[in-house]
């Protein structure tokens, strides 16, 4: 599946939203899942909703089943936060850092390709690895499990572009 995560934690929620509504008019076609409220989700015409690795609030879930369509996926970064995904029937798991991220400096271990593999086998939902990913990682992510990858700041290096 092709698709387009919004997700931007350093601006204010106006300009998120803004930004988004902006992304689902040039893309109209396009599966987006938005990283925040799934009320917000759904009001912007999203497909999906993504929660970061913690307990969803009763509110989040509430909402959730208010809108029962969205694509509901979450952030997995070992087997503790995976038990957590048991409480909510999730579409999509990005488990992760499979690598170091590009992007941000993290406080938790990469996983390895082991290590994802070791988590992706406990799940029979579909998982995505994450974190320091390149195009040529695909091959070696189905090898281990995974339904795909995902990348963010891979994509705004000049040189990939």
């Amino acid at each position: 599946m092709e698709c387009l995560q919004v997700r931007d934690k350093k601006i204010q929620e106006k300009k998120l939203v803004e930004m988004s509504k902006k992304i689902r008019e040039m893309f109209p076609d396009l599966f987006l899942i938005f990283n925040g409220s799934p009320l917000m989700a759904f009001d912007l015409g999203f497909e999906g909703v993504h929660l970061p690795d913690k307990e969803p609030s009763r509110k989040w879930l509430r909402d959730c089943k208010k809108n029962k369509n969205l694509f509901l996926s979450t952030s997995v970064h070992d087997s503790n936060s995976l038990k957590r995904t048991e409480k909510v029937k999730f579409d999509s798991l990005l488990i992760s850092p499979v690598k170091n991220p590009f992007s941000k400096k993290s406080n938790l271990k990469p996983l390895g390709w082991d290590g994802f593999e070791f988590i992706s086998k406990q799940t029979k939902v579909p998982t995505y690895a994450l974190g320091g990913l390149v195009m040529n990682d695909l091959i070696k992510a189905r090898k281990h499990g995974a339904r795909g990858i995902a990348m963010s700041s891979y994509f705004f290096k000049k040189e990939n572009l």
